[in-house]
């Protein structure tokens, strides 16, 4: 059995961290939640005209998060998103909400109460059986070798205008900076004009990095919750992560092999 609770003006903040989600798009997810946190990973689905290829995402959100997080049994939910995301869109900002459930029924139970007014929403949402959804998500227990450290804003404004070139971006990471390229389009952020900030790599023996930007608009809309986003790969280029933290609580990670 489970309770959370949000007070008001966390859910919108809530609203943006699902939001990603829906832009993927992903329609269903696997809600783990445990004592410890609560995640819903899910994989966009592939297009076989475009050749894009499934990106797996994740929202992680520690107990801190919520302003009550009760939950006495490890379990693993498969929820509607664009549902879930319906509901969340109905509550305003002044809303107190509370989402309910255990294991054995197929609903989740969702509570939004005004603050001001005495106004009452009950919504449930089925829960969508195990077996009915095919999802390939593996387990993310891979050791990254660098990270760098990238302003929100200017994140979004590079893959933007990198996206215009292409889909296919290559990185190389040395200890002074980071070049990204699409074709013959660069972006270059320098840490000493502190544009990023970089770890794990030396100017004798560079990280190169490849990702794409199937997702970026919802890479663009994730980044928007938070002040610096990471970026986190291995030498041989593959298992590319890009985590936006949540908060100080959360964490929005994309998985880019």
């Amino acid at each position: 059995m489970f309770g959370l609770r949000l007070d008001q003006g966390a859910v919108l903040l809530l609203r943006r961290a699902v939001a990603p989600f829906i832009l993927m798009p992903c329609f269903y997810g696997k809600m783990y939640i445990s004592p410890d946190d609560l995640t819903i990973i899910a994989a966009s689905t592939p297009d076989p005209i475009l050749h894009n290829p499934s990106v797996v995402t994740a929202l992680r959100l520690r107990p801190s998060f919520f302003n009550n997080f009760y939950c006495d049994e490890s379990l693993c939910l498969v929820l509607n998103l664009n549902r879930l995301y319906d509901i969340l869109c109905q509550a305003r900002d002044d809303h107190f909400l509370g989402i309910y459930g255990n294991g054995t029924h197929d609903q989740v139970s969702i509570v939004l109460l005004g603050s001001a007014t005495p106004e009452f929403r009950h919504a449930n949402m089925d829960l969508v059986s195990i077996h009915q959804v095919q999802m390939n998500v593996p387990q993310f227990q891979y050791e990254y070798q660098v990270i760098v450290g990238i302003p929100s804003m200017l994140f979004r404004t590079s893959i933007l205008k990198l996206s215009q070139f292409g889909v296919t971006v290559f990185a190389e990471v040395t200890d002074t900076q980071v070049t990204f390229s699409v074709g013959n389009e660069k972006v270059v952020l320098r840490k000493e004009r502190e544009q990023c900030i970089i770890g794990g790599a030396t100017n004798e023996d560079p990280v190169s990095l490849v990702f794409h930007l199937w997702c970026f608009q919802a890479m663009v809309y994730a980044s928007a919750v938070s002040d610096m986003v990471w970026l986190l790969g291995q030498s041989n280029g593959l298992h590319v992560m890009l985590n936006c933290p949540v908060g100080e609580h959360g964490n929005r990670m994309f998985y880019l092999a």
